[in-house]
């Protein structure tokens, strides 16, 4: 398989990153009643005690895992194209790159603490253990908050001074990664949740613009010329 085809594949994968991610967090894994970072121990004990993990959510939690393996292959994609048209040593296009795959590494880190409660919770669990757990899952995603910004103010960066891609989605980029930072400033999951949706739909459109671009002719624009974007 040529590179442009594997570029094209990882474009794909952020297309099914998303949409495997809504359906194993909200759909299948997804309680819109459980108590949030300013709920009390005794709230979070409680819901525990009274909310046993579904066959459901299991699923849904083992479906949110495969998400984010995909979300790497996009980022690695996203990384190919944007050191392209970025040149030099691709030092902003590295930075995204690893940005996008330590907000892999810390939400994979917040899933033993949820998986851990969620399968003791028949045995009965300690209000302040659970809450200590909960608390850690949560921070986990706010967290990612802050790390998907770097993600996106990096390829704006590219994106607005090569006109690699429109430039319109480099400034929506801009204007996500804000709402990320200010959301995750409150340290609470619910006023990120908005940033993160847009986000997710940031993902969407640039993964279509992405495989719509590569799968043309084989280049892109970048400052107005072109470049191929097959390795050499």
């Amino acid at each position: 398989m040529s590179q442009e085809k594997w570029r094209r594949c990882g474009f794909v994968c952020g297309i099914a990153y998303v949409a495997l991610a809504i359906v194993g967090s909200d759909v299948l894994a997804g309680r819109g009643e459980a108590p949030g970072l300013d709920a009390t121990q005794d709230r979070i004990g409680g819901y525990v005690a009274n909310n046993p993990p579904t066959v459901q959510e299991w699923a849904g939690g083992y479906i949110e895992v495969l998400a984010l393996l995909f979300f790497v292959c996009f980022l690695a994609s996203l990384w190919s194209f944007l050191h392209r048209a970025e040149g030099a040593n691709g030092v902003l296009a590295t930075t995204t790159l690893g940005a996008g795959l330590v907000a892999v590494a810390v939400k994979f880190a917040g899933f033993p603490a949820a998986a851990t409660l969620s399968f003791r919770a028949s045995e009965g669990v300690d209000s302040q253990l659970a809450a200590a757990l909960m608390d850690m899952n949560n921070f986990s995603f706010v967290l990612t908050g802050a790390l998907n910004a770097v993600v996106l103010m990096g390829t704006a960066a590219i994106v607005i001074q090569t006109l690699a891609l429109p430039r319109w989605l480099g400034w929506s980029a801009v204007v996500i990664a804000l709402g990320l930072l200010a959301g995750g400033a409150t340290a609470t999951s619910g006023t990120i949740f908005l940033p993160m949706l847009l986000y997710l739909v940031w993902v969407v459109v640039a993964s279509v613009i992405l495989f719509r671009r590569t799968k043309e002719d084989g280049t892109v624009a970048a400052g107005g010329q072109g470049f191929s974007t097959e390795v050499t």
